[in-house]
């Protein structure tokens, strides 16, 4: 472990937009339907009233936020605070999924792919504090010098910039949303980044530390990473988090069932599902093929669904503590 290295950010920080940033955090923690709806209403004029000039000042500008009990800089178009005041719950399972983890004498060993800016270390920071040492894995340079410079101080926190997947050396590019939230693409020329497989990226971090779980959030790529990290999966036998998206899979031709599939063979049984919003779904043993239809079809119908995060063990236990630790948690 060591101290991160830290370039200059391209982007510039700015007062106004920061003022305007704030002022706009104010007015989304109050459209949530925990006020009343005299407020709500009003934030909502006044959120709407403030884009225009957001829409001005935001443009290459970076801002502080404080989100999962942490102060992150990031772009000032990073979507995390606003989905956070929307859906208290956002993210908030993973932490709980960390949580759940056996606790031995050793730090937990954490990777996380498409680490963005390091939102989802602090959710897991937040529930196990200086419990875990983490792998970041960021494709897109940017990003991963904002998680860099949010976690310069932690030396639990490395940061690598990699192109994840399978096959091994195909071109890829990275794709941007316009919100912080980049995808990747396969390209058939030369002027993309190479893919390398999980195994290849992580196995000198897996030789000190081992792995505990894996957590996986890419924009619809999850399945090629996971099937990238055949030879970790079958010496370690994780926990894994990742996204399902079944839209997304059937549009690079993925099935939504084959990650589950793959999966088998390593001797994962048990899953819970959570919504996009952060809210429990359900949880299965060994989903049949009828049921993990019916999911596709439910992400599919429902906008407000989209996706699932998905927890897998190989150990009962730890799902049903997860699920129970929800349900207690949700209740707050």
């Amino acid at each position: 472990m060591g101290s991160q290295s830290v370039a200059a950010i391209s982007r510039s920080s700015s007062r106004i937009a920061q003022v305007v940033f704030n002022a706009r955090q104010n007015l989304d923690s109050k459209r949530s339907y925990g006020s009343s709806f005299l407020l709500r209403s009003l934030a909502k004029l006044g959120y709407r009233g403030l884009l225009p000039a957001w829409n001005i000042v935001r443009k290459g500008k970076w801002v502080h936020g404080h989100v999962y009990g942490r102060d992150l800089v990031m772009p000032a178009e990073h979507p995390v605070l606003p989905t956070v005041a929307s859906f208290p719950l956002f993210n908030r399972p993973l932490g709980l999924a960390v949580a759940a983890l056996p606790r031995t004498q050793k730090l937990l060993s954490i990777i996380d792919v498409g680490a963005n800016i390091g939102e989802t270390v602090a959710v897991m920071e937040e529930m196990s504090p200086n419990k875990c040492i983490f792998l970041c894995i960021e494709p897109e340079h940017e990003l991963a010098e904002f998680c860099r410079r949010n976690y310069v101080a932690n030396e639990r926190v490395i940061i690598r910039e990699a192109y994840i997947g399978e096959p091994r050396d195909a071109t890829v590019v990275v794709e941007d949303d316009g919100r912080a939230n980049p995808a990747t693409k396969f390209c058939n020329d030369m002027s993309g980044q190479k893919l390398r497989t999980l195994d290849d990226v992580v196995g000198d971090f897996v030789d000190r530390h081992g792995v505990d779980l894996i957590k996986t959030d890419t924009e619809g790529f999850d399945f090629t990473i996971l099937r990238s990290a055949e030879s970790v999966l079958r010496r370690y036998v994780p926990a894994l988090y990742f996204e399902w998206y079944p839209d997304l899979l059937r549009r690079i031709d993925e099935q939504p069932a084959g990650i589950f599939q793959f999966l088998r063979q390593f001797g994962y049984r048990h899953w819970v599902f959570f919504t996009a919003r952060g809210e429990l779904h359900c949880e299965l043993t060994e989903p049949t093929e009828r049921a993990l239809a019916v999911l596709a079809n439910v992400a599919g119908s429902r906008s407000e669904i989209a996706y699932f995060d998905v927890f897998t063990t190989p150990n009962e236990t730890i799902a049903r503590a997860l699920t129970d630790s929800y349900l207690r948690f949700s209740k707050k």
